[in-house]
């Protein structure tokens, strides 16, 4: 079992277990059961991603130019953190199921006082079938517990609200499991609902979709030069990533 380092400093219980923060000193974790990592958050700089599938789900700002971000799951709140503070033009709302992962993301992993930043305490399934339709132009979707994926976040209701609440031409961009992936009804369902899904095999074995119903479908290589200056703003390379994008 996985010994997250440091020591403990917080620690609360609701109705679907532990919520616990850790500390080493340099960094912060947050994690849901025992040797659980859900979050880790540099303390010196909030919002450096730190795992290889938030580097790949950050790609799908190379694609698009959104205004308007919606986030399922907020954990320690490092994949909003890493928005507000590198896109100024972004609102973003976050739709997280416990009150106490909230609390925690503001009191521990800096998660900013920002007026574009909405966060709603509620389901985040039952958020999206009521989403107004056609608003969002990037819906990003990481939904974890204690036991693993929320595998709901991969059926066809999902995918069909989701696609409902993106605009035109706007993406969702999922952070699964490459256990997942070879799974044909789910392969069958994210082409009969989105014309172009692109996808990233992460070095830590998740597995990133992004997806839209956008007409133009873009080559990786040409975003080659957009992806070293958003690195430079980001502190971390985009390259490798990229690469991997198919």
């Amino acid at each position: 079992m996985k010994t997250l380092p440091g020591k403990e400093i917080a620690c609360l219980y609701d109705k679907l277990g532990p919520v616990r923060v850790f500390d080493d000193g340099n960094k912060r974790y947050l994690s849901f059961g025992a040797g659980d990592e859900q979050s880790c958050m540099v303390k010196a700089n909030p919002g450096l991603l730190q795992y290889d599938y938030n580097r790949a789900m950050i790609l799908v700002m190379l694609l698009c130019q959104p205004s308007n971000i919606v986030v399922l799951g907020l954990g320690g709140g490092t994949l909003p953190n890493c928005l507000l503070r590198h896109f100024p033009d972004v609102s973003v709302t976050v739709v997280e199921l416990r009150d106490v992962v909230i609390k925690f993301a503001s009191k521990y992993f800096y998660l900013p006082q920002d007026e574009r930043l909405n966060i709603i305490n509620d389901n985040a399934l039952d958020y999206l079938k009521h989403h107004d339709a056609g608003v969002c132009d990037v819906l990003f979707s990481d939904l974890f517990i204690a036991e693993g994926l929320e595998a709901r976040q991969l059926t066809a209701q999902f995918l069909e609200n989701a696609k409902r609440a993106l605009t035109a031409d706007g993406y969702l961009v999922i952070n699964a499991l490459e256990e997942y992936r070879t799974e044909k009804v789910l392969n069958t369902l994210l082409n009969q609902h989105f014309k172009t899904v692109y996808e990233n095999i992460t070095d830590d074995g998740n597995w990133v979709i992004i997806a839209t119903n956008g007409s133009d479908k873009v080559k990786p290589k040409s975003l080659y030069a957009s992806a070293k200056q958003l690195s430079e703003v980001l502190g971390f390379s985009l390259m490798g990533h990229l690469k991997r994008l198919s």
